[in-house]
């Protein structure tokens, strides 16, 4: 039996507001700008059309509350983790499936990519991505549990895209970006790490073939996620449990909770099969 849960001792008056944060593009504007109302779509367009704006399209991106009168910051966080993200050479926002203007600068030339792992604590991982003599460090949090997404981003680059990944650390976003390497395509790409830990800042920067990419930071992650070490140490990483077992149940489900203790299966079949493939194993 699961305890009941506490309600919120915090009280509605008036002192308390719901503000709304969208993306809008108006008609023929090359990307969108982040606005905030004190109101939901629906009244936000009505708003913009009594100034003259028939023709924008609106996507809310979250709502918050807060004390009347209070400001909150609006770095982009709500939109961030939907995926959006700054375009700085093009000081707009993009949307998830909307294409960056790749930054300027040289990508350097390397053959393969690597990522470490230290044992998790208290819900964090720290994170170290190397290729050459370049490294960023980054520690990802089981708040917004980015595993799953990240193996699913490996996919999308194996299929031939170019796709990015927005990681909440919490407050602030890594971002993984895949960029052309060459205006016609080809075996290579361009993989650009962001930081925004304290402002935003390329903090790794390489020219590598598409599958040494997947490869590289694939098996990495499978060999730490699967390894006896890690399965010992999972409820550092799970530190802020969403399977909210209860302690104190005299009569658990023994098979179920050892599945809930335990690192859930991150193995992708798809990137198994086409690693093995370019190997030219079987199995």
């Amino acid at each position: 039996m699961k305890k009941p849960r506490k309600k919120s001792s915090r009280k509605k008056n008036d002192d308390w507001e719901t503000y709304w944060r969208f993306c809008v593009r108006l008609k023929g504007q090359d990307g969108w700008r982040l606005e905030e109302a004190n109101c939901d779509r629906d009244a936000f367009i009505a708003l913009l059309r009594s100034q003259g704006i028939d023709d924008a399209e609106v996507v809310e991106v979250g709502r918050g509350g807060r004390r009347v009168g209070y400001v909150s910051s609006n770095d982009g966080a709500m939109a961030k983790g939907l995926g959006w993200c700054f375009d700085e050479q093009s000081d707009c926002w993009r949307a998830p499936d909307e294409p960056l203007i790749p930054p300027p600068g040289a990508p350097v030339t390397v053959d393969s990519v690597a990522a470490t792992f230290m044992p998790p604590e208290s819900g964090w991982i720290r994170t170290t991505v190397k290729a050459g003599e370049q490294s960023v460090e980054f520690e990802i949090s089981n708040v917004y549990d980015p595993v799953i997404d990240i193996v699913q981003w490996l996919e999308k680059v194996l299929d031939g895209g170019y796709p990015r990944l927005m990681m909440n650390m919490e407050g602030w976003f890594c971002e993984f970006h895949i960029f052309p390497a060459d205006a016609g395509g080809g075996d290579e790409v361009r993989y650009v790490v962001v930081e925004m830990n304290c402002g935003r800042k390329i903090a790794l920067d390489i020219r590598i073939n598409r599958t040494a990419l997947v490869a590289g930071l694939y098996h990495s992650l499978l060999s730490y996620w699967e390894s006896a070490a890690f399965a010992q140490e999972w409820r550092e990483w799970d530190f802020i449990s969403r399977y909210d077992i209860d302690p104190e149940c005299d009569d658990p489900d023994a098979e179920a909770l050892q599945v809930l203790m335990s690192p859930y299966p991150i193995r992708s079949g798809k990137i198994d099969a086409a690693l093995r493939a370019a190997s030219g194993t079987e199995g």
